[in-house]
């Protein structure tokens, strides 16, 4: 069987951490995001940095690619000083840097070219303001270096309208559909559950692989969501079912504690350390079966739609074993 394409990919964003946002708008003094950069994008942390640059070094040292979808409409609110500096760091070292979109920014933006009010979800907009947003993050993205064919939408809050919006802004490729957040972040249309990659109105949708956990629930294959176990079961599943797409999803902060104190460096979670490692071991290990790929690399045109797919799914013992995984990793 040919292999599995697999895409790595890694949701990297700056955050305030200021009481209040968006809905109350920063200071002058607030947006200094020296420490939010040394967090959210370096990982700086008690065991040294677990962020961007520890990613790719290891994700390079497996011999594996990945995208990082990364948020520029921050730079409308501080300057583009740590937008380049992130962009720069990731292409330089051979990555693949795609756009990811947090609206909430444009609480404190003051550009012309973009809407003057924010919203918590893409969605929210009417399509010729979410194409305002997609046009003015893409020319950042671009102009620090970057090449744009694919997009994220923040928390995953796109709709039919967004895809409508990128196919006019020239972007071919959309990784938004999460089947755990349909009919509340994510309003995109397909018509049923979309498990694999289909064209859809010009754009080719690639969705955020899930399972079933549970009766009725679907667990994204996310690092800090589900255990090892339940990653590689479910990447054997749709190896063994020839899948055409699985994409795994994690955020640049997504090895360190969830909390966070500007004051010092934060904690490591060496659970989510250790699932990574395993990942890109096997992954290495079993190159007969998974290639990572970069959304650059993909044929936008022979992605077509196929049959319905059955949605991969876990065991009890496992979500049993992950649960009391994570309930442990809160105390390491």
């Amino acid at each position: 069987m040919s292999p599995l394409p697999v895409f790595l990919t890694v949701d990297t964003e700056i955050w305030p951490h200021k009481r209040g946002w968006p809905n109350q708008r920063l200071a002058t003094a607030d947006k200094d995001f020296t420490r939010q950069f040394d967090h959210c994008i370096l990982g700086k942390s008690t065991a040294g940095e677990l962020g961007v640059r520890y990613q790719m070094r290891q994700l390079s040292r497996h011999g594996l690619k990945a995208t990082f979808f990364v948020e520029p409409l921050h730079a409308a609110v501080a300057g583009e000083k740590w937008l380049r500096e992130t962009v720069g760091m990731i292409v330089q070292t051979g990555y693949d840097v795609q756009m990811h979109a947090h609206t909430e920014w444009l609480s404190d933006a003051r550009d012309p070219d973009l809407p003057p009010a924010h919203r918590q979800f893409m969605h929210q907009f009417p399509m010729a303001e979410q194409l305002r947003i997609l046009a003015w993050a893409k020319r950042r993205l671009e102009l620090c270096g970057a090449r744009i064919v694919a997009f994220r939408a923040g928390s995953f809050g796109a709709n039919t309208d967004t895809l409508k919006a990128l196919r006019q802004a020239g972007v071919g490729i959309d990784s938004s559909y999460n089947r755990s957040f349909i009919d509340g972040n994510c309003l995109i249309d397909t018509g049923g559950d979309l498990q694999q990659a289909c064209s859809i109105g010009g754009v080719v949708e690639f969705p955020v692989t899930v399972f079933v956990d549970y009766p009725g629930h679907f667990k994204p294959v996310q690092l800090a969501a589900c255990s090892w176990a339940e990653t590689k079961r479910a990447l054997m599943q749709a190896w063994h079912r020839q899948w055409r797409s699985f994409v795994i999803l994690w955020h640049g902060t997504e090895m360190l504690q969830p909390e966070f104190n500007p004051d010092s460096p934060a904690r490591p979670s060496p659970i989510v350390v250790r699932r990574f490692e395993r990942l890109c071991q096997f992954l290495a290990a079993n190159r007969d079966k998974f290639q990572t790929m970069l959304f650059g690399d993909v044929a936008v045109p022979s992605v077509e739609p196929n049959g319905p797919s059955a949605p991969l799914n876990s065991n009890p013992v496992l979500t049993t074993h992950r649960l009391i995984e994570q309930v442990v990793g809160r105390f390491l």
